[in-house]
């Protein structure tokens, strides 16, 4: 199953983007979660969830929804798991899941080197992709203005990967301000500590439609 982005969200006219990379993020299931039908007792299950709505997020009263989250809950129910939310920033539940502390990690994206670690849906949830999103009074119309300008990044997250393979690429030698999460890097862009950022394009939209942060082009 793959949902695509609503049409209804879109930046202002005055506003510019670019998609500079798509990737699926199916969900992933480790390979000790396999077995859990082998017990007649439900199965307390880790999961690993960081904020990224629309697909995982907690609402006023904490509780875990989401695209993500309800699919699993449905899975949980009909294979008679207990599931236990561990909210971590993106970096801490890589490492949790590669340490064997979480048992699934939803939205995470699908290489071949963590194909050879764990065992993924076949069935992909959800088509994302970057954007680089500009503060309205940077002065940047093309890749090349951004050279000496200072680029928000989500540390280890792929996107941003990708990103500065195809900078390293064109020869751009921009200042990369590598941060823990999306919002510390929309903080930087509304204090104009970053001139520009790689978001995935589900976080990033709505502020542009609201005029906080541009699209580029």
């Amino acid at each position: 199953m793959i949902v695509k982005k609503e049409n209804n969200v879109k930046p202002k006219p005055f506003y510019r983007l670019i998609n500079i990379f798509h990737y699926i993020f199916p969900a992933v299931f480790i390979l000790v979660i396999l077995n859990v039908n082998a017990h007649a007792d439900k199965r307390e299950v880790r999961v690993g969830v960081y904020a990224n709505k629309p697909l995982v997020y907690q609402d006023e009263s904490g509780e875990h929804k989401g695209l993500s989250i309800d699919v699993l809950r449905f899975v949980a129910l009909e294979e008679n798991w207990k599931l236990d939310f561990i909210p971590c920033s993106w970096s801490e539940c890589l490492e949790m899941l590669a340490r064997g502390e979480n048992d699934i990690q939803v939205i995470i994206a699908k290489t071949p080197e963590r194909d050879k670690i764990y065992d993924f849906t076949n069935q992909s949830l959800y088509s994302l992709w970057a954007q680089i999103f500009i503060h309205p009074d940077a002065d940047i119309e093309s890749w090349t203005d951004l050279t000496g300008k200072n680029v928000a990044v989500h540390k280890d997250d792929l996107f941003s990967e990708t990103f500065k393979k195809l900078i390293k690429e064109f020869g751009i030698d921009c200042n990369l301000l590598e941060v823990a999460d999306y919002h510390s890097m929309l903080k930087l862009m509304n204090e104009h500590k970053a001139d520009a950022g790689v978001f995935i394009q589900t976080f990033a939209e709505p502020y542009a439609v609201r005029g906080i942060v541009g699209a580029s082009w």
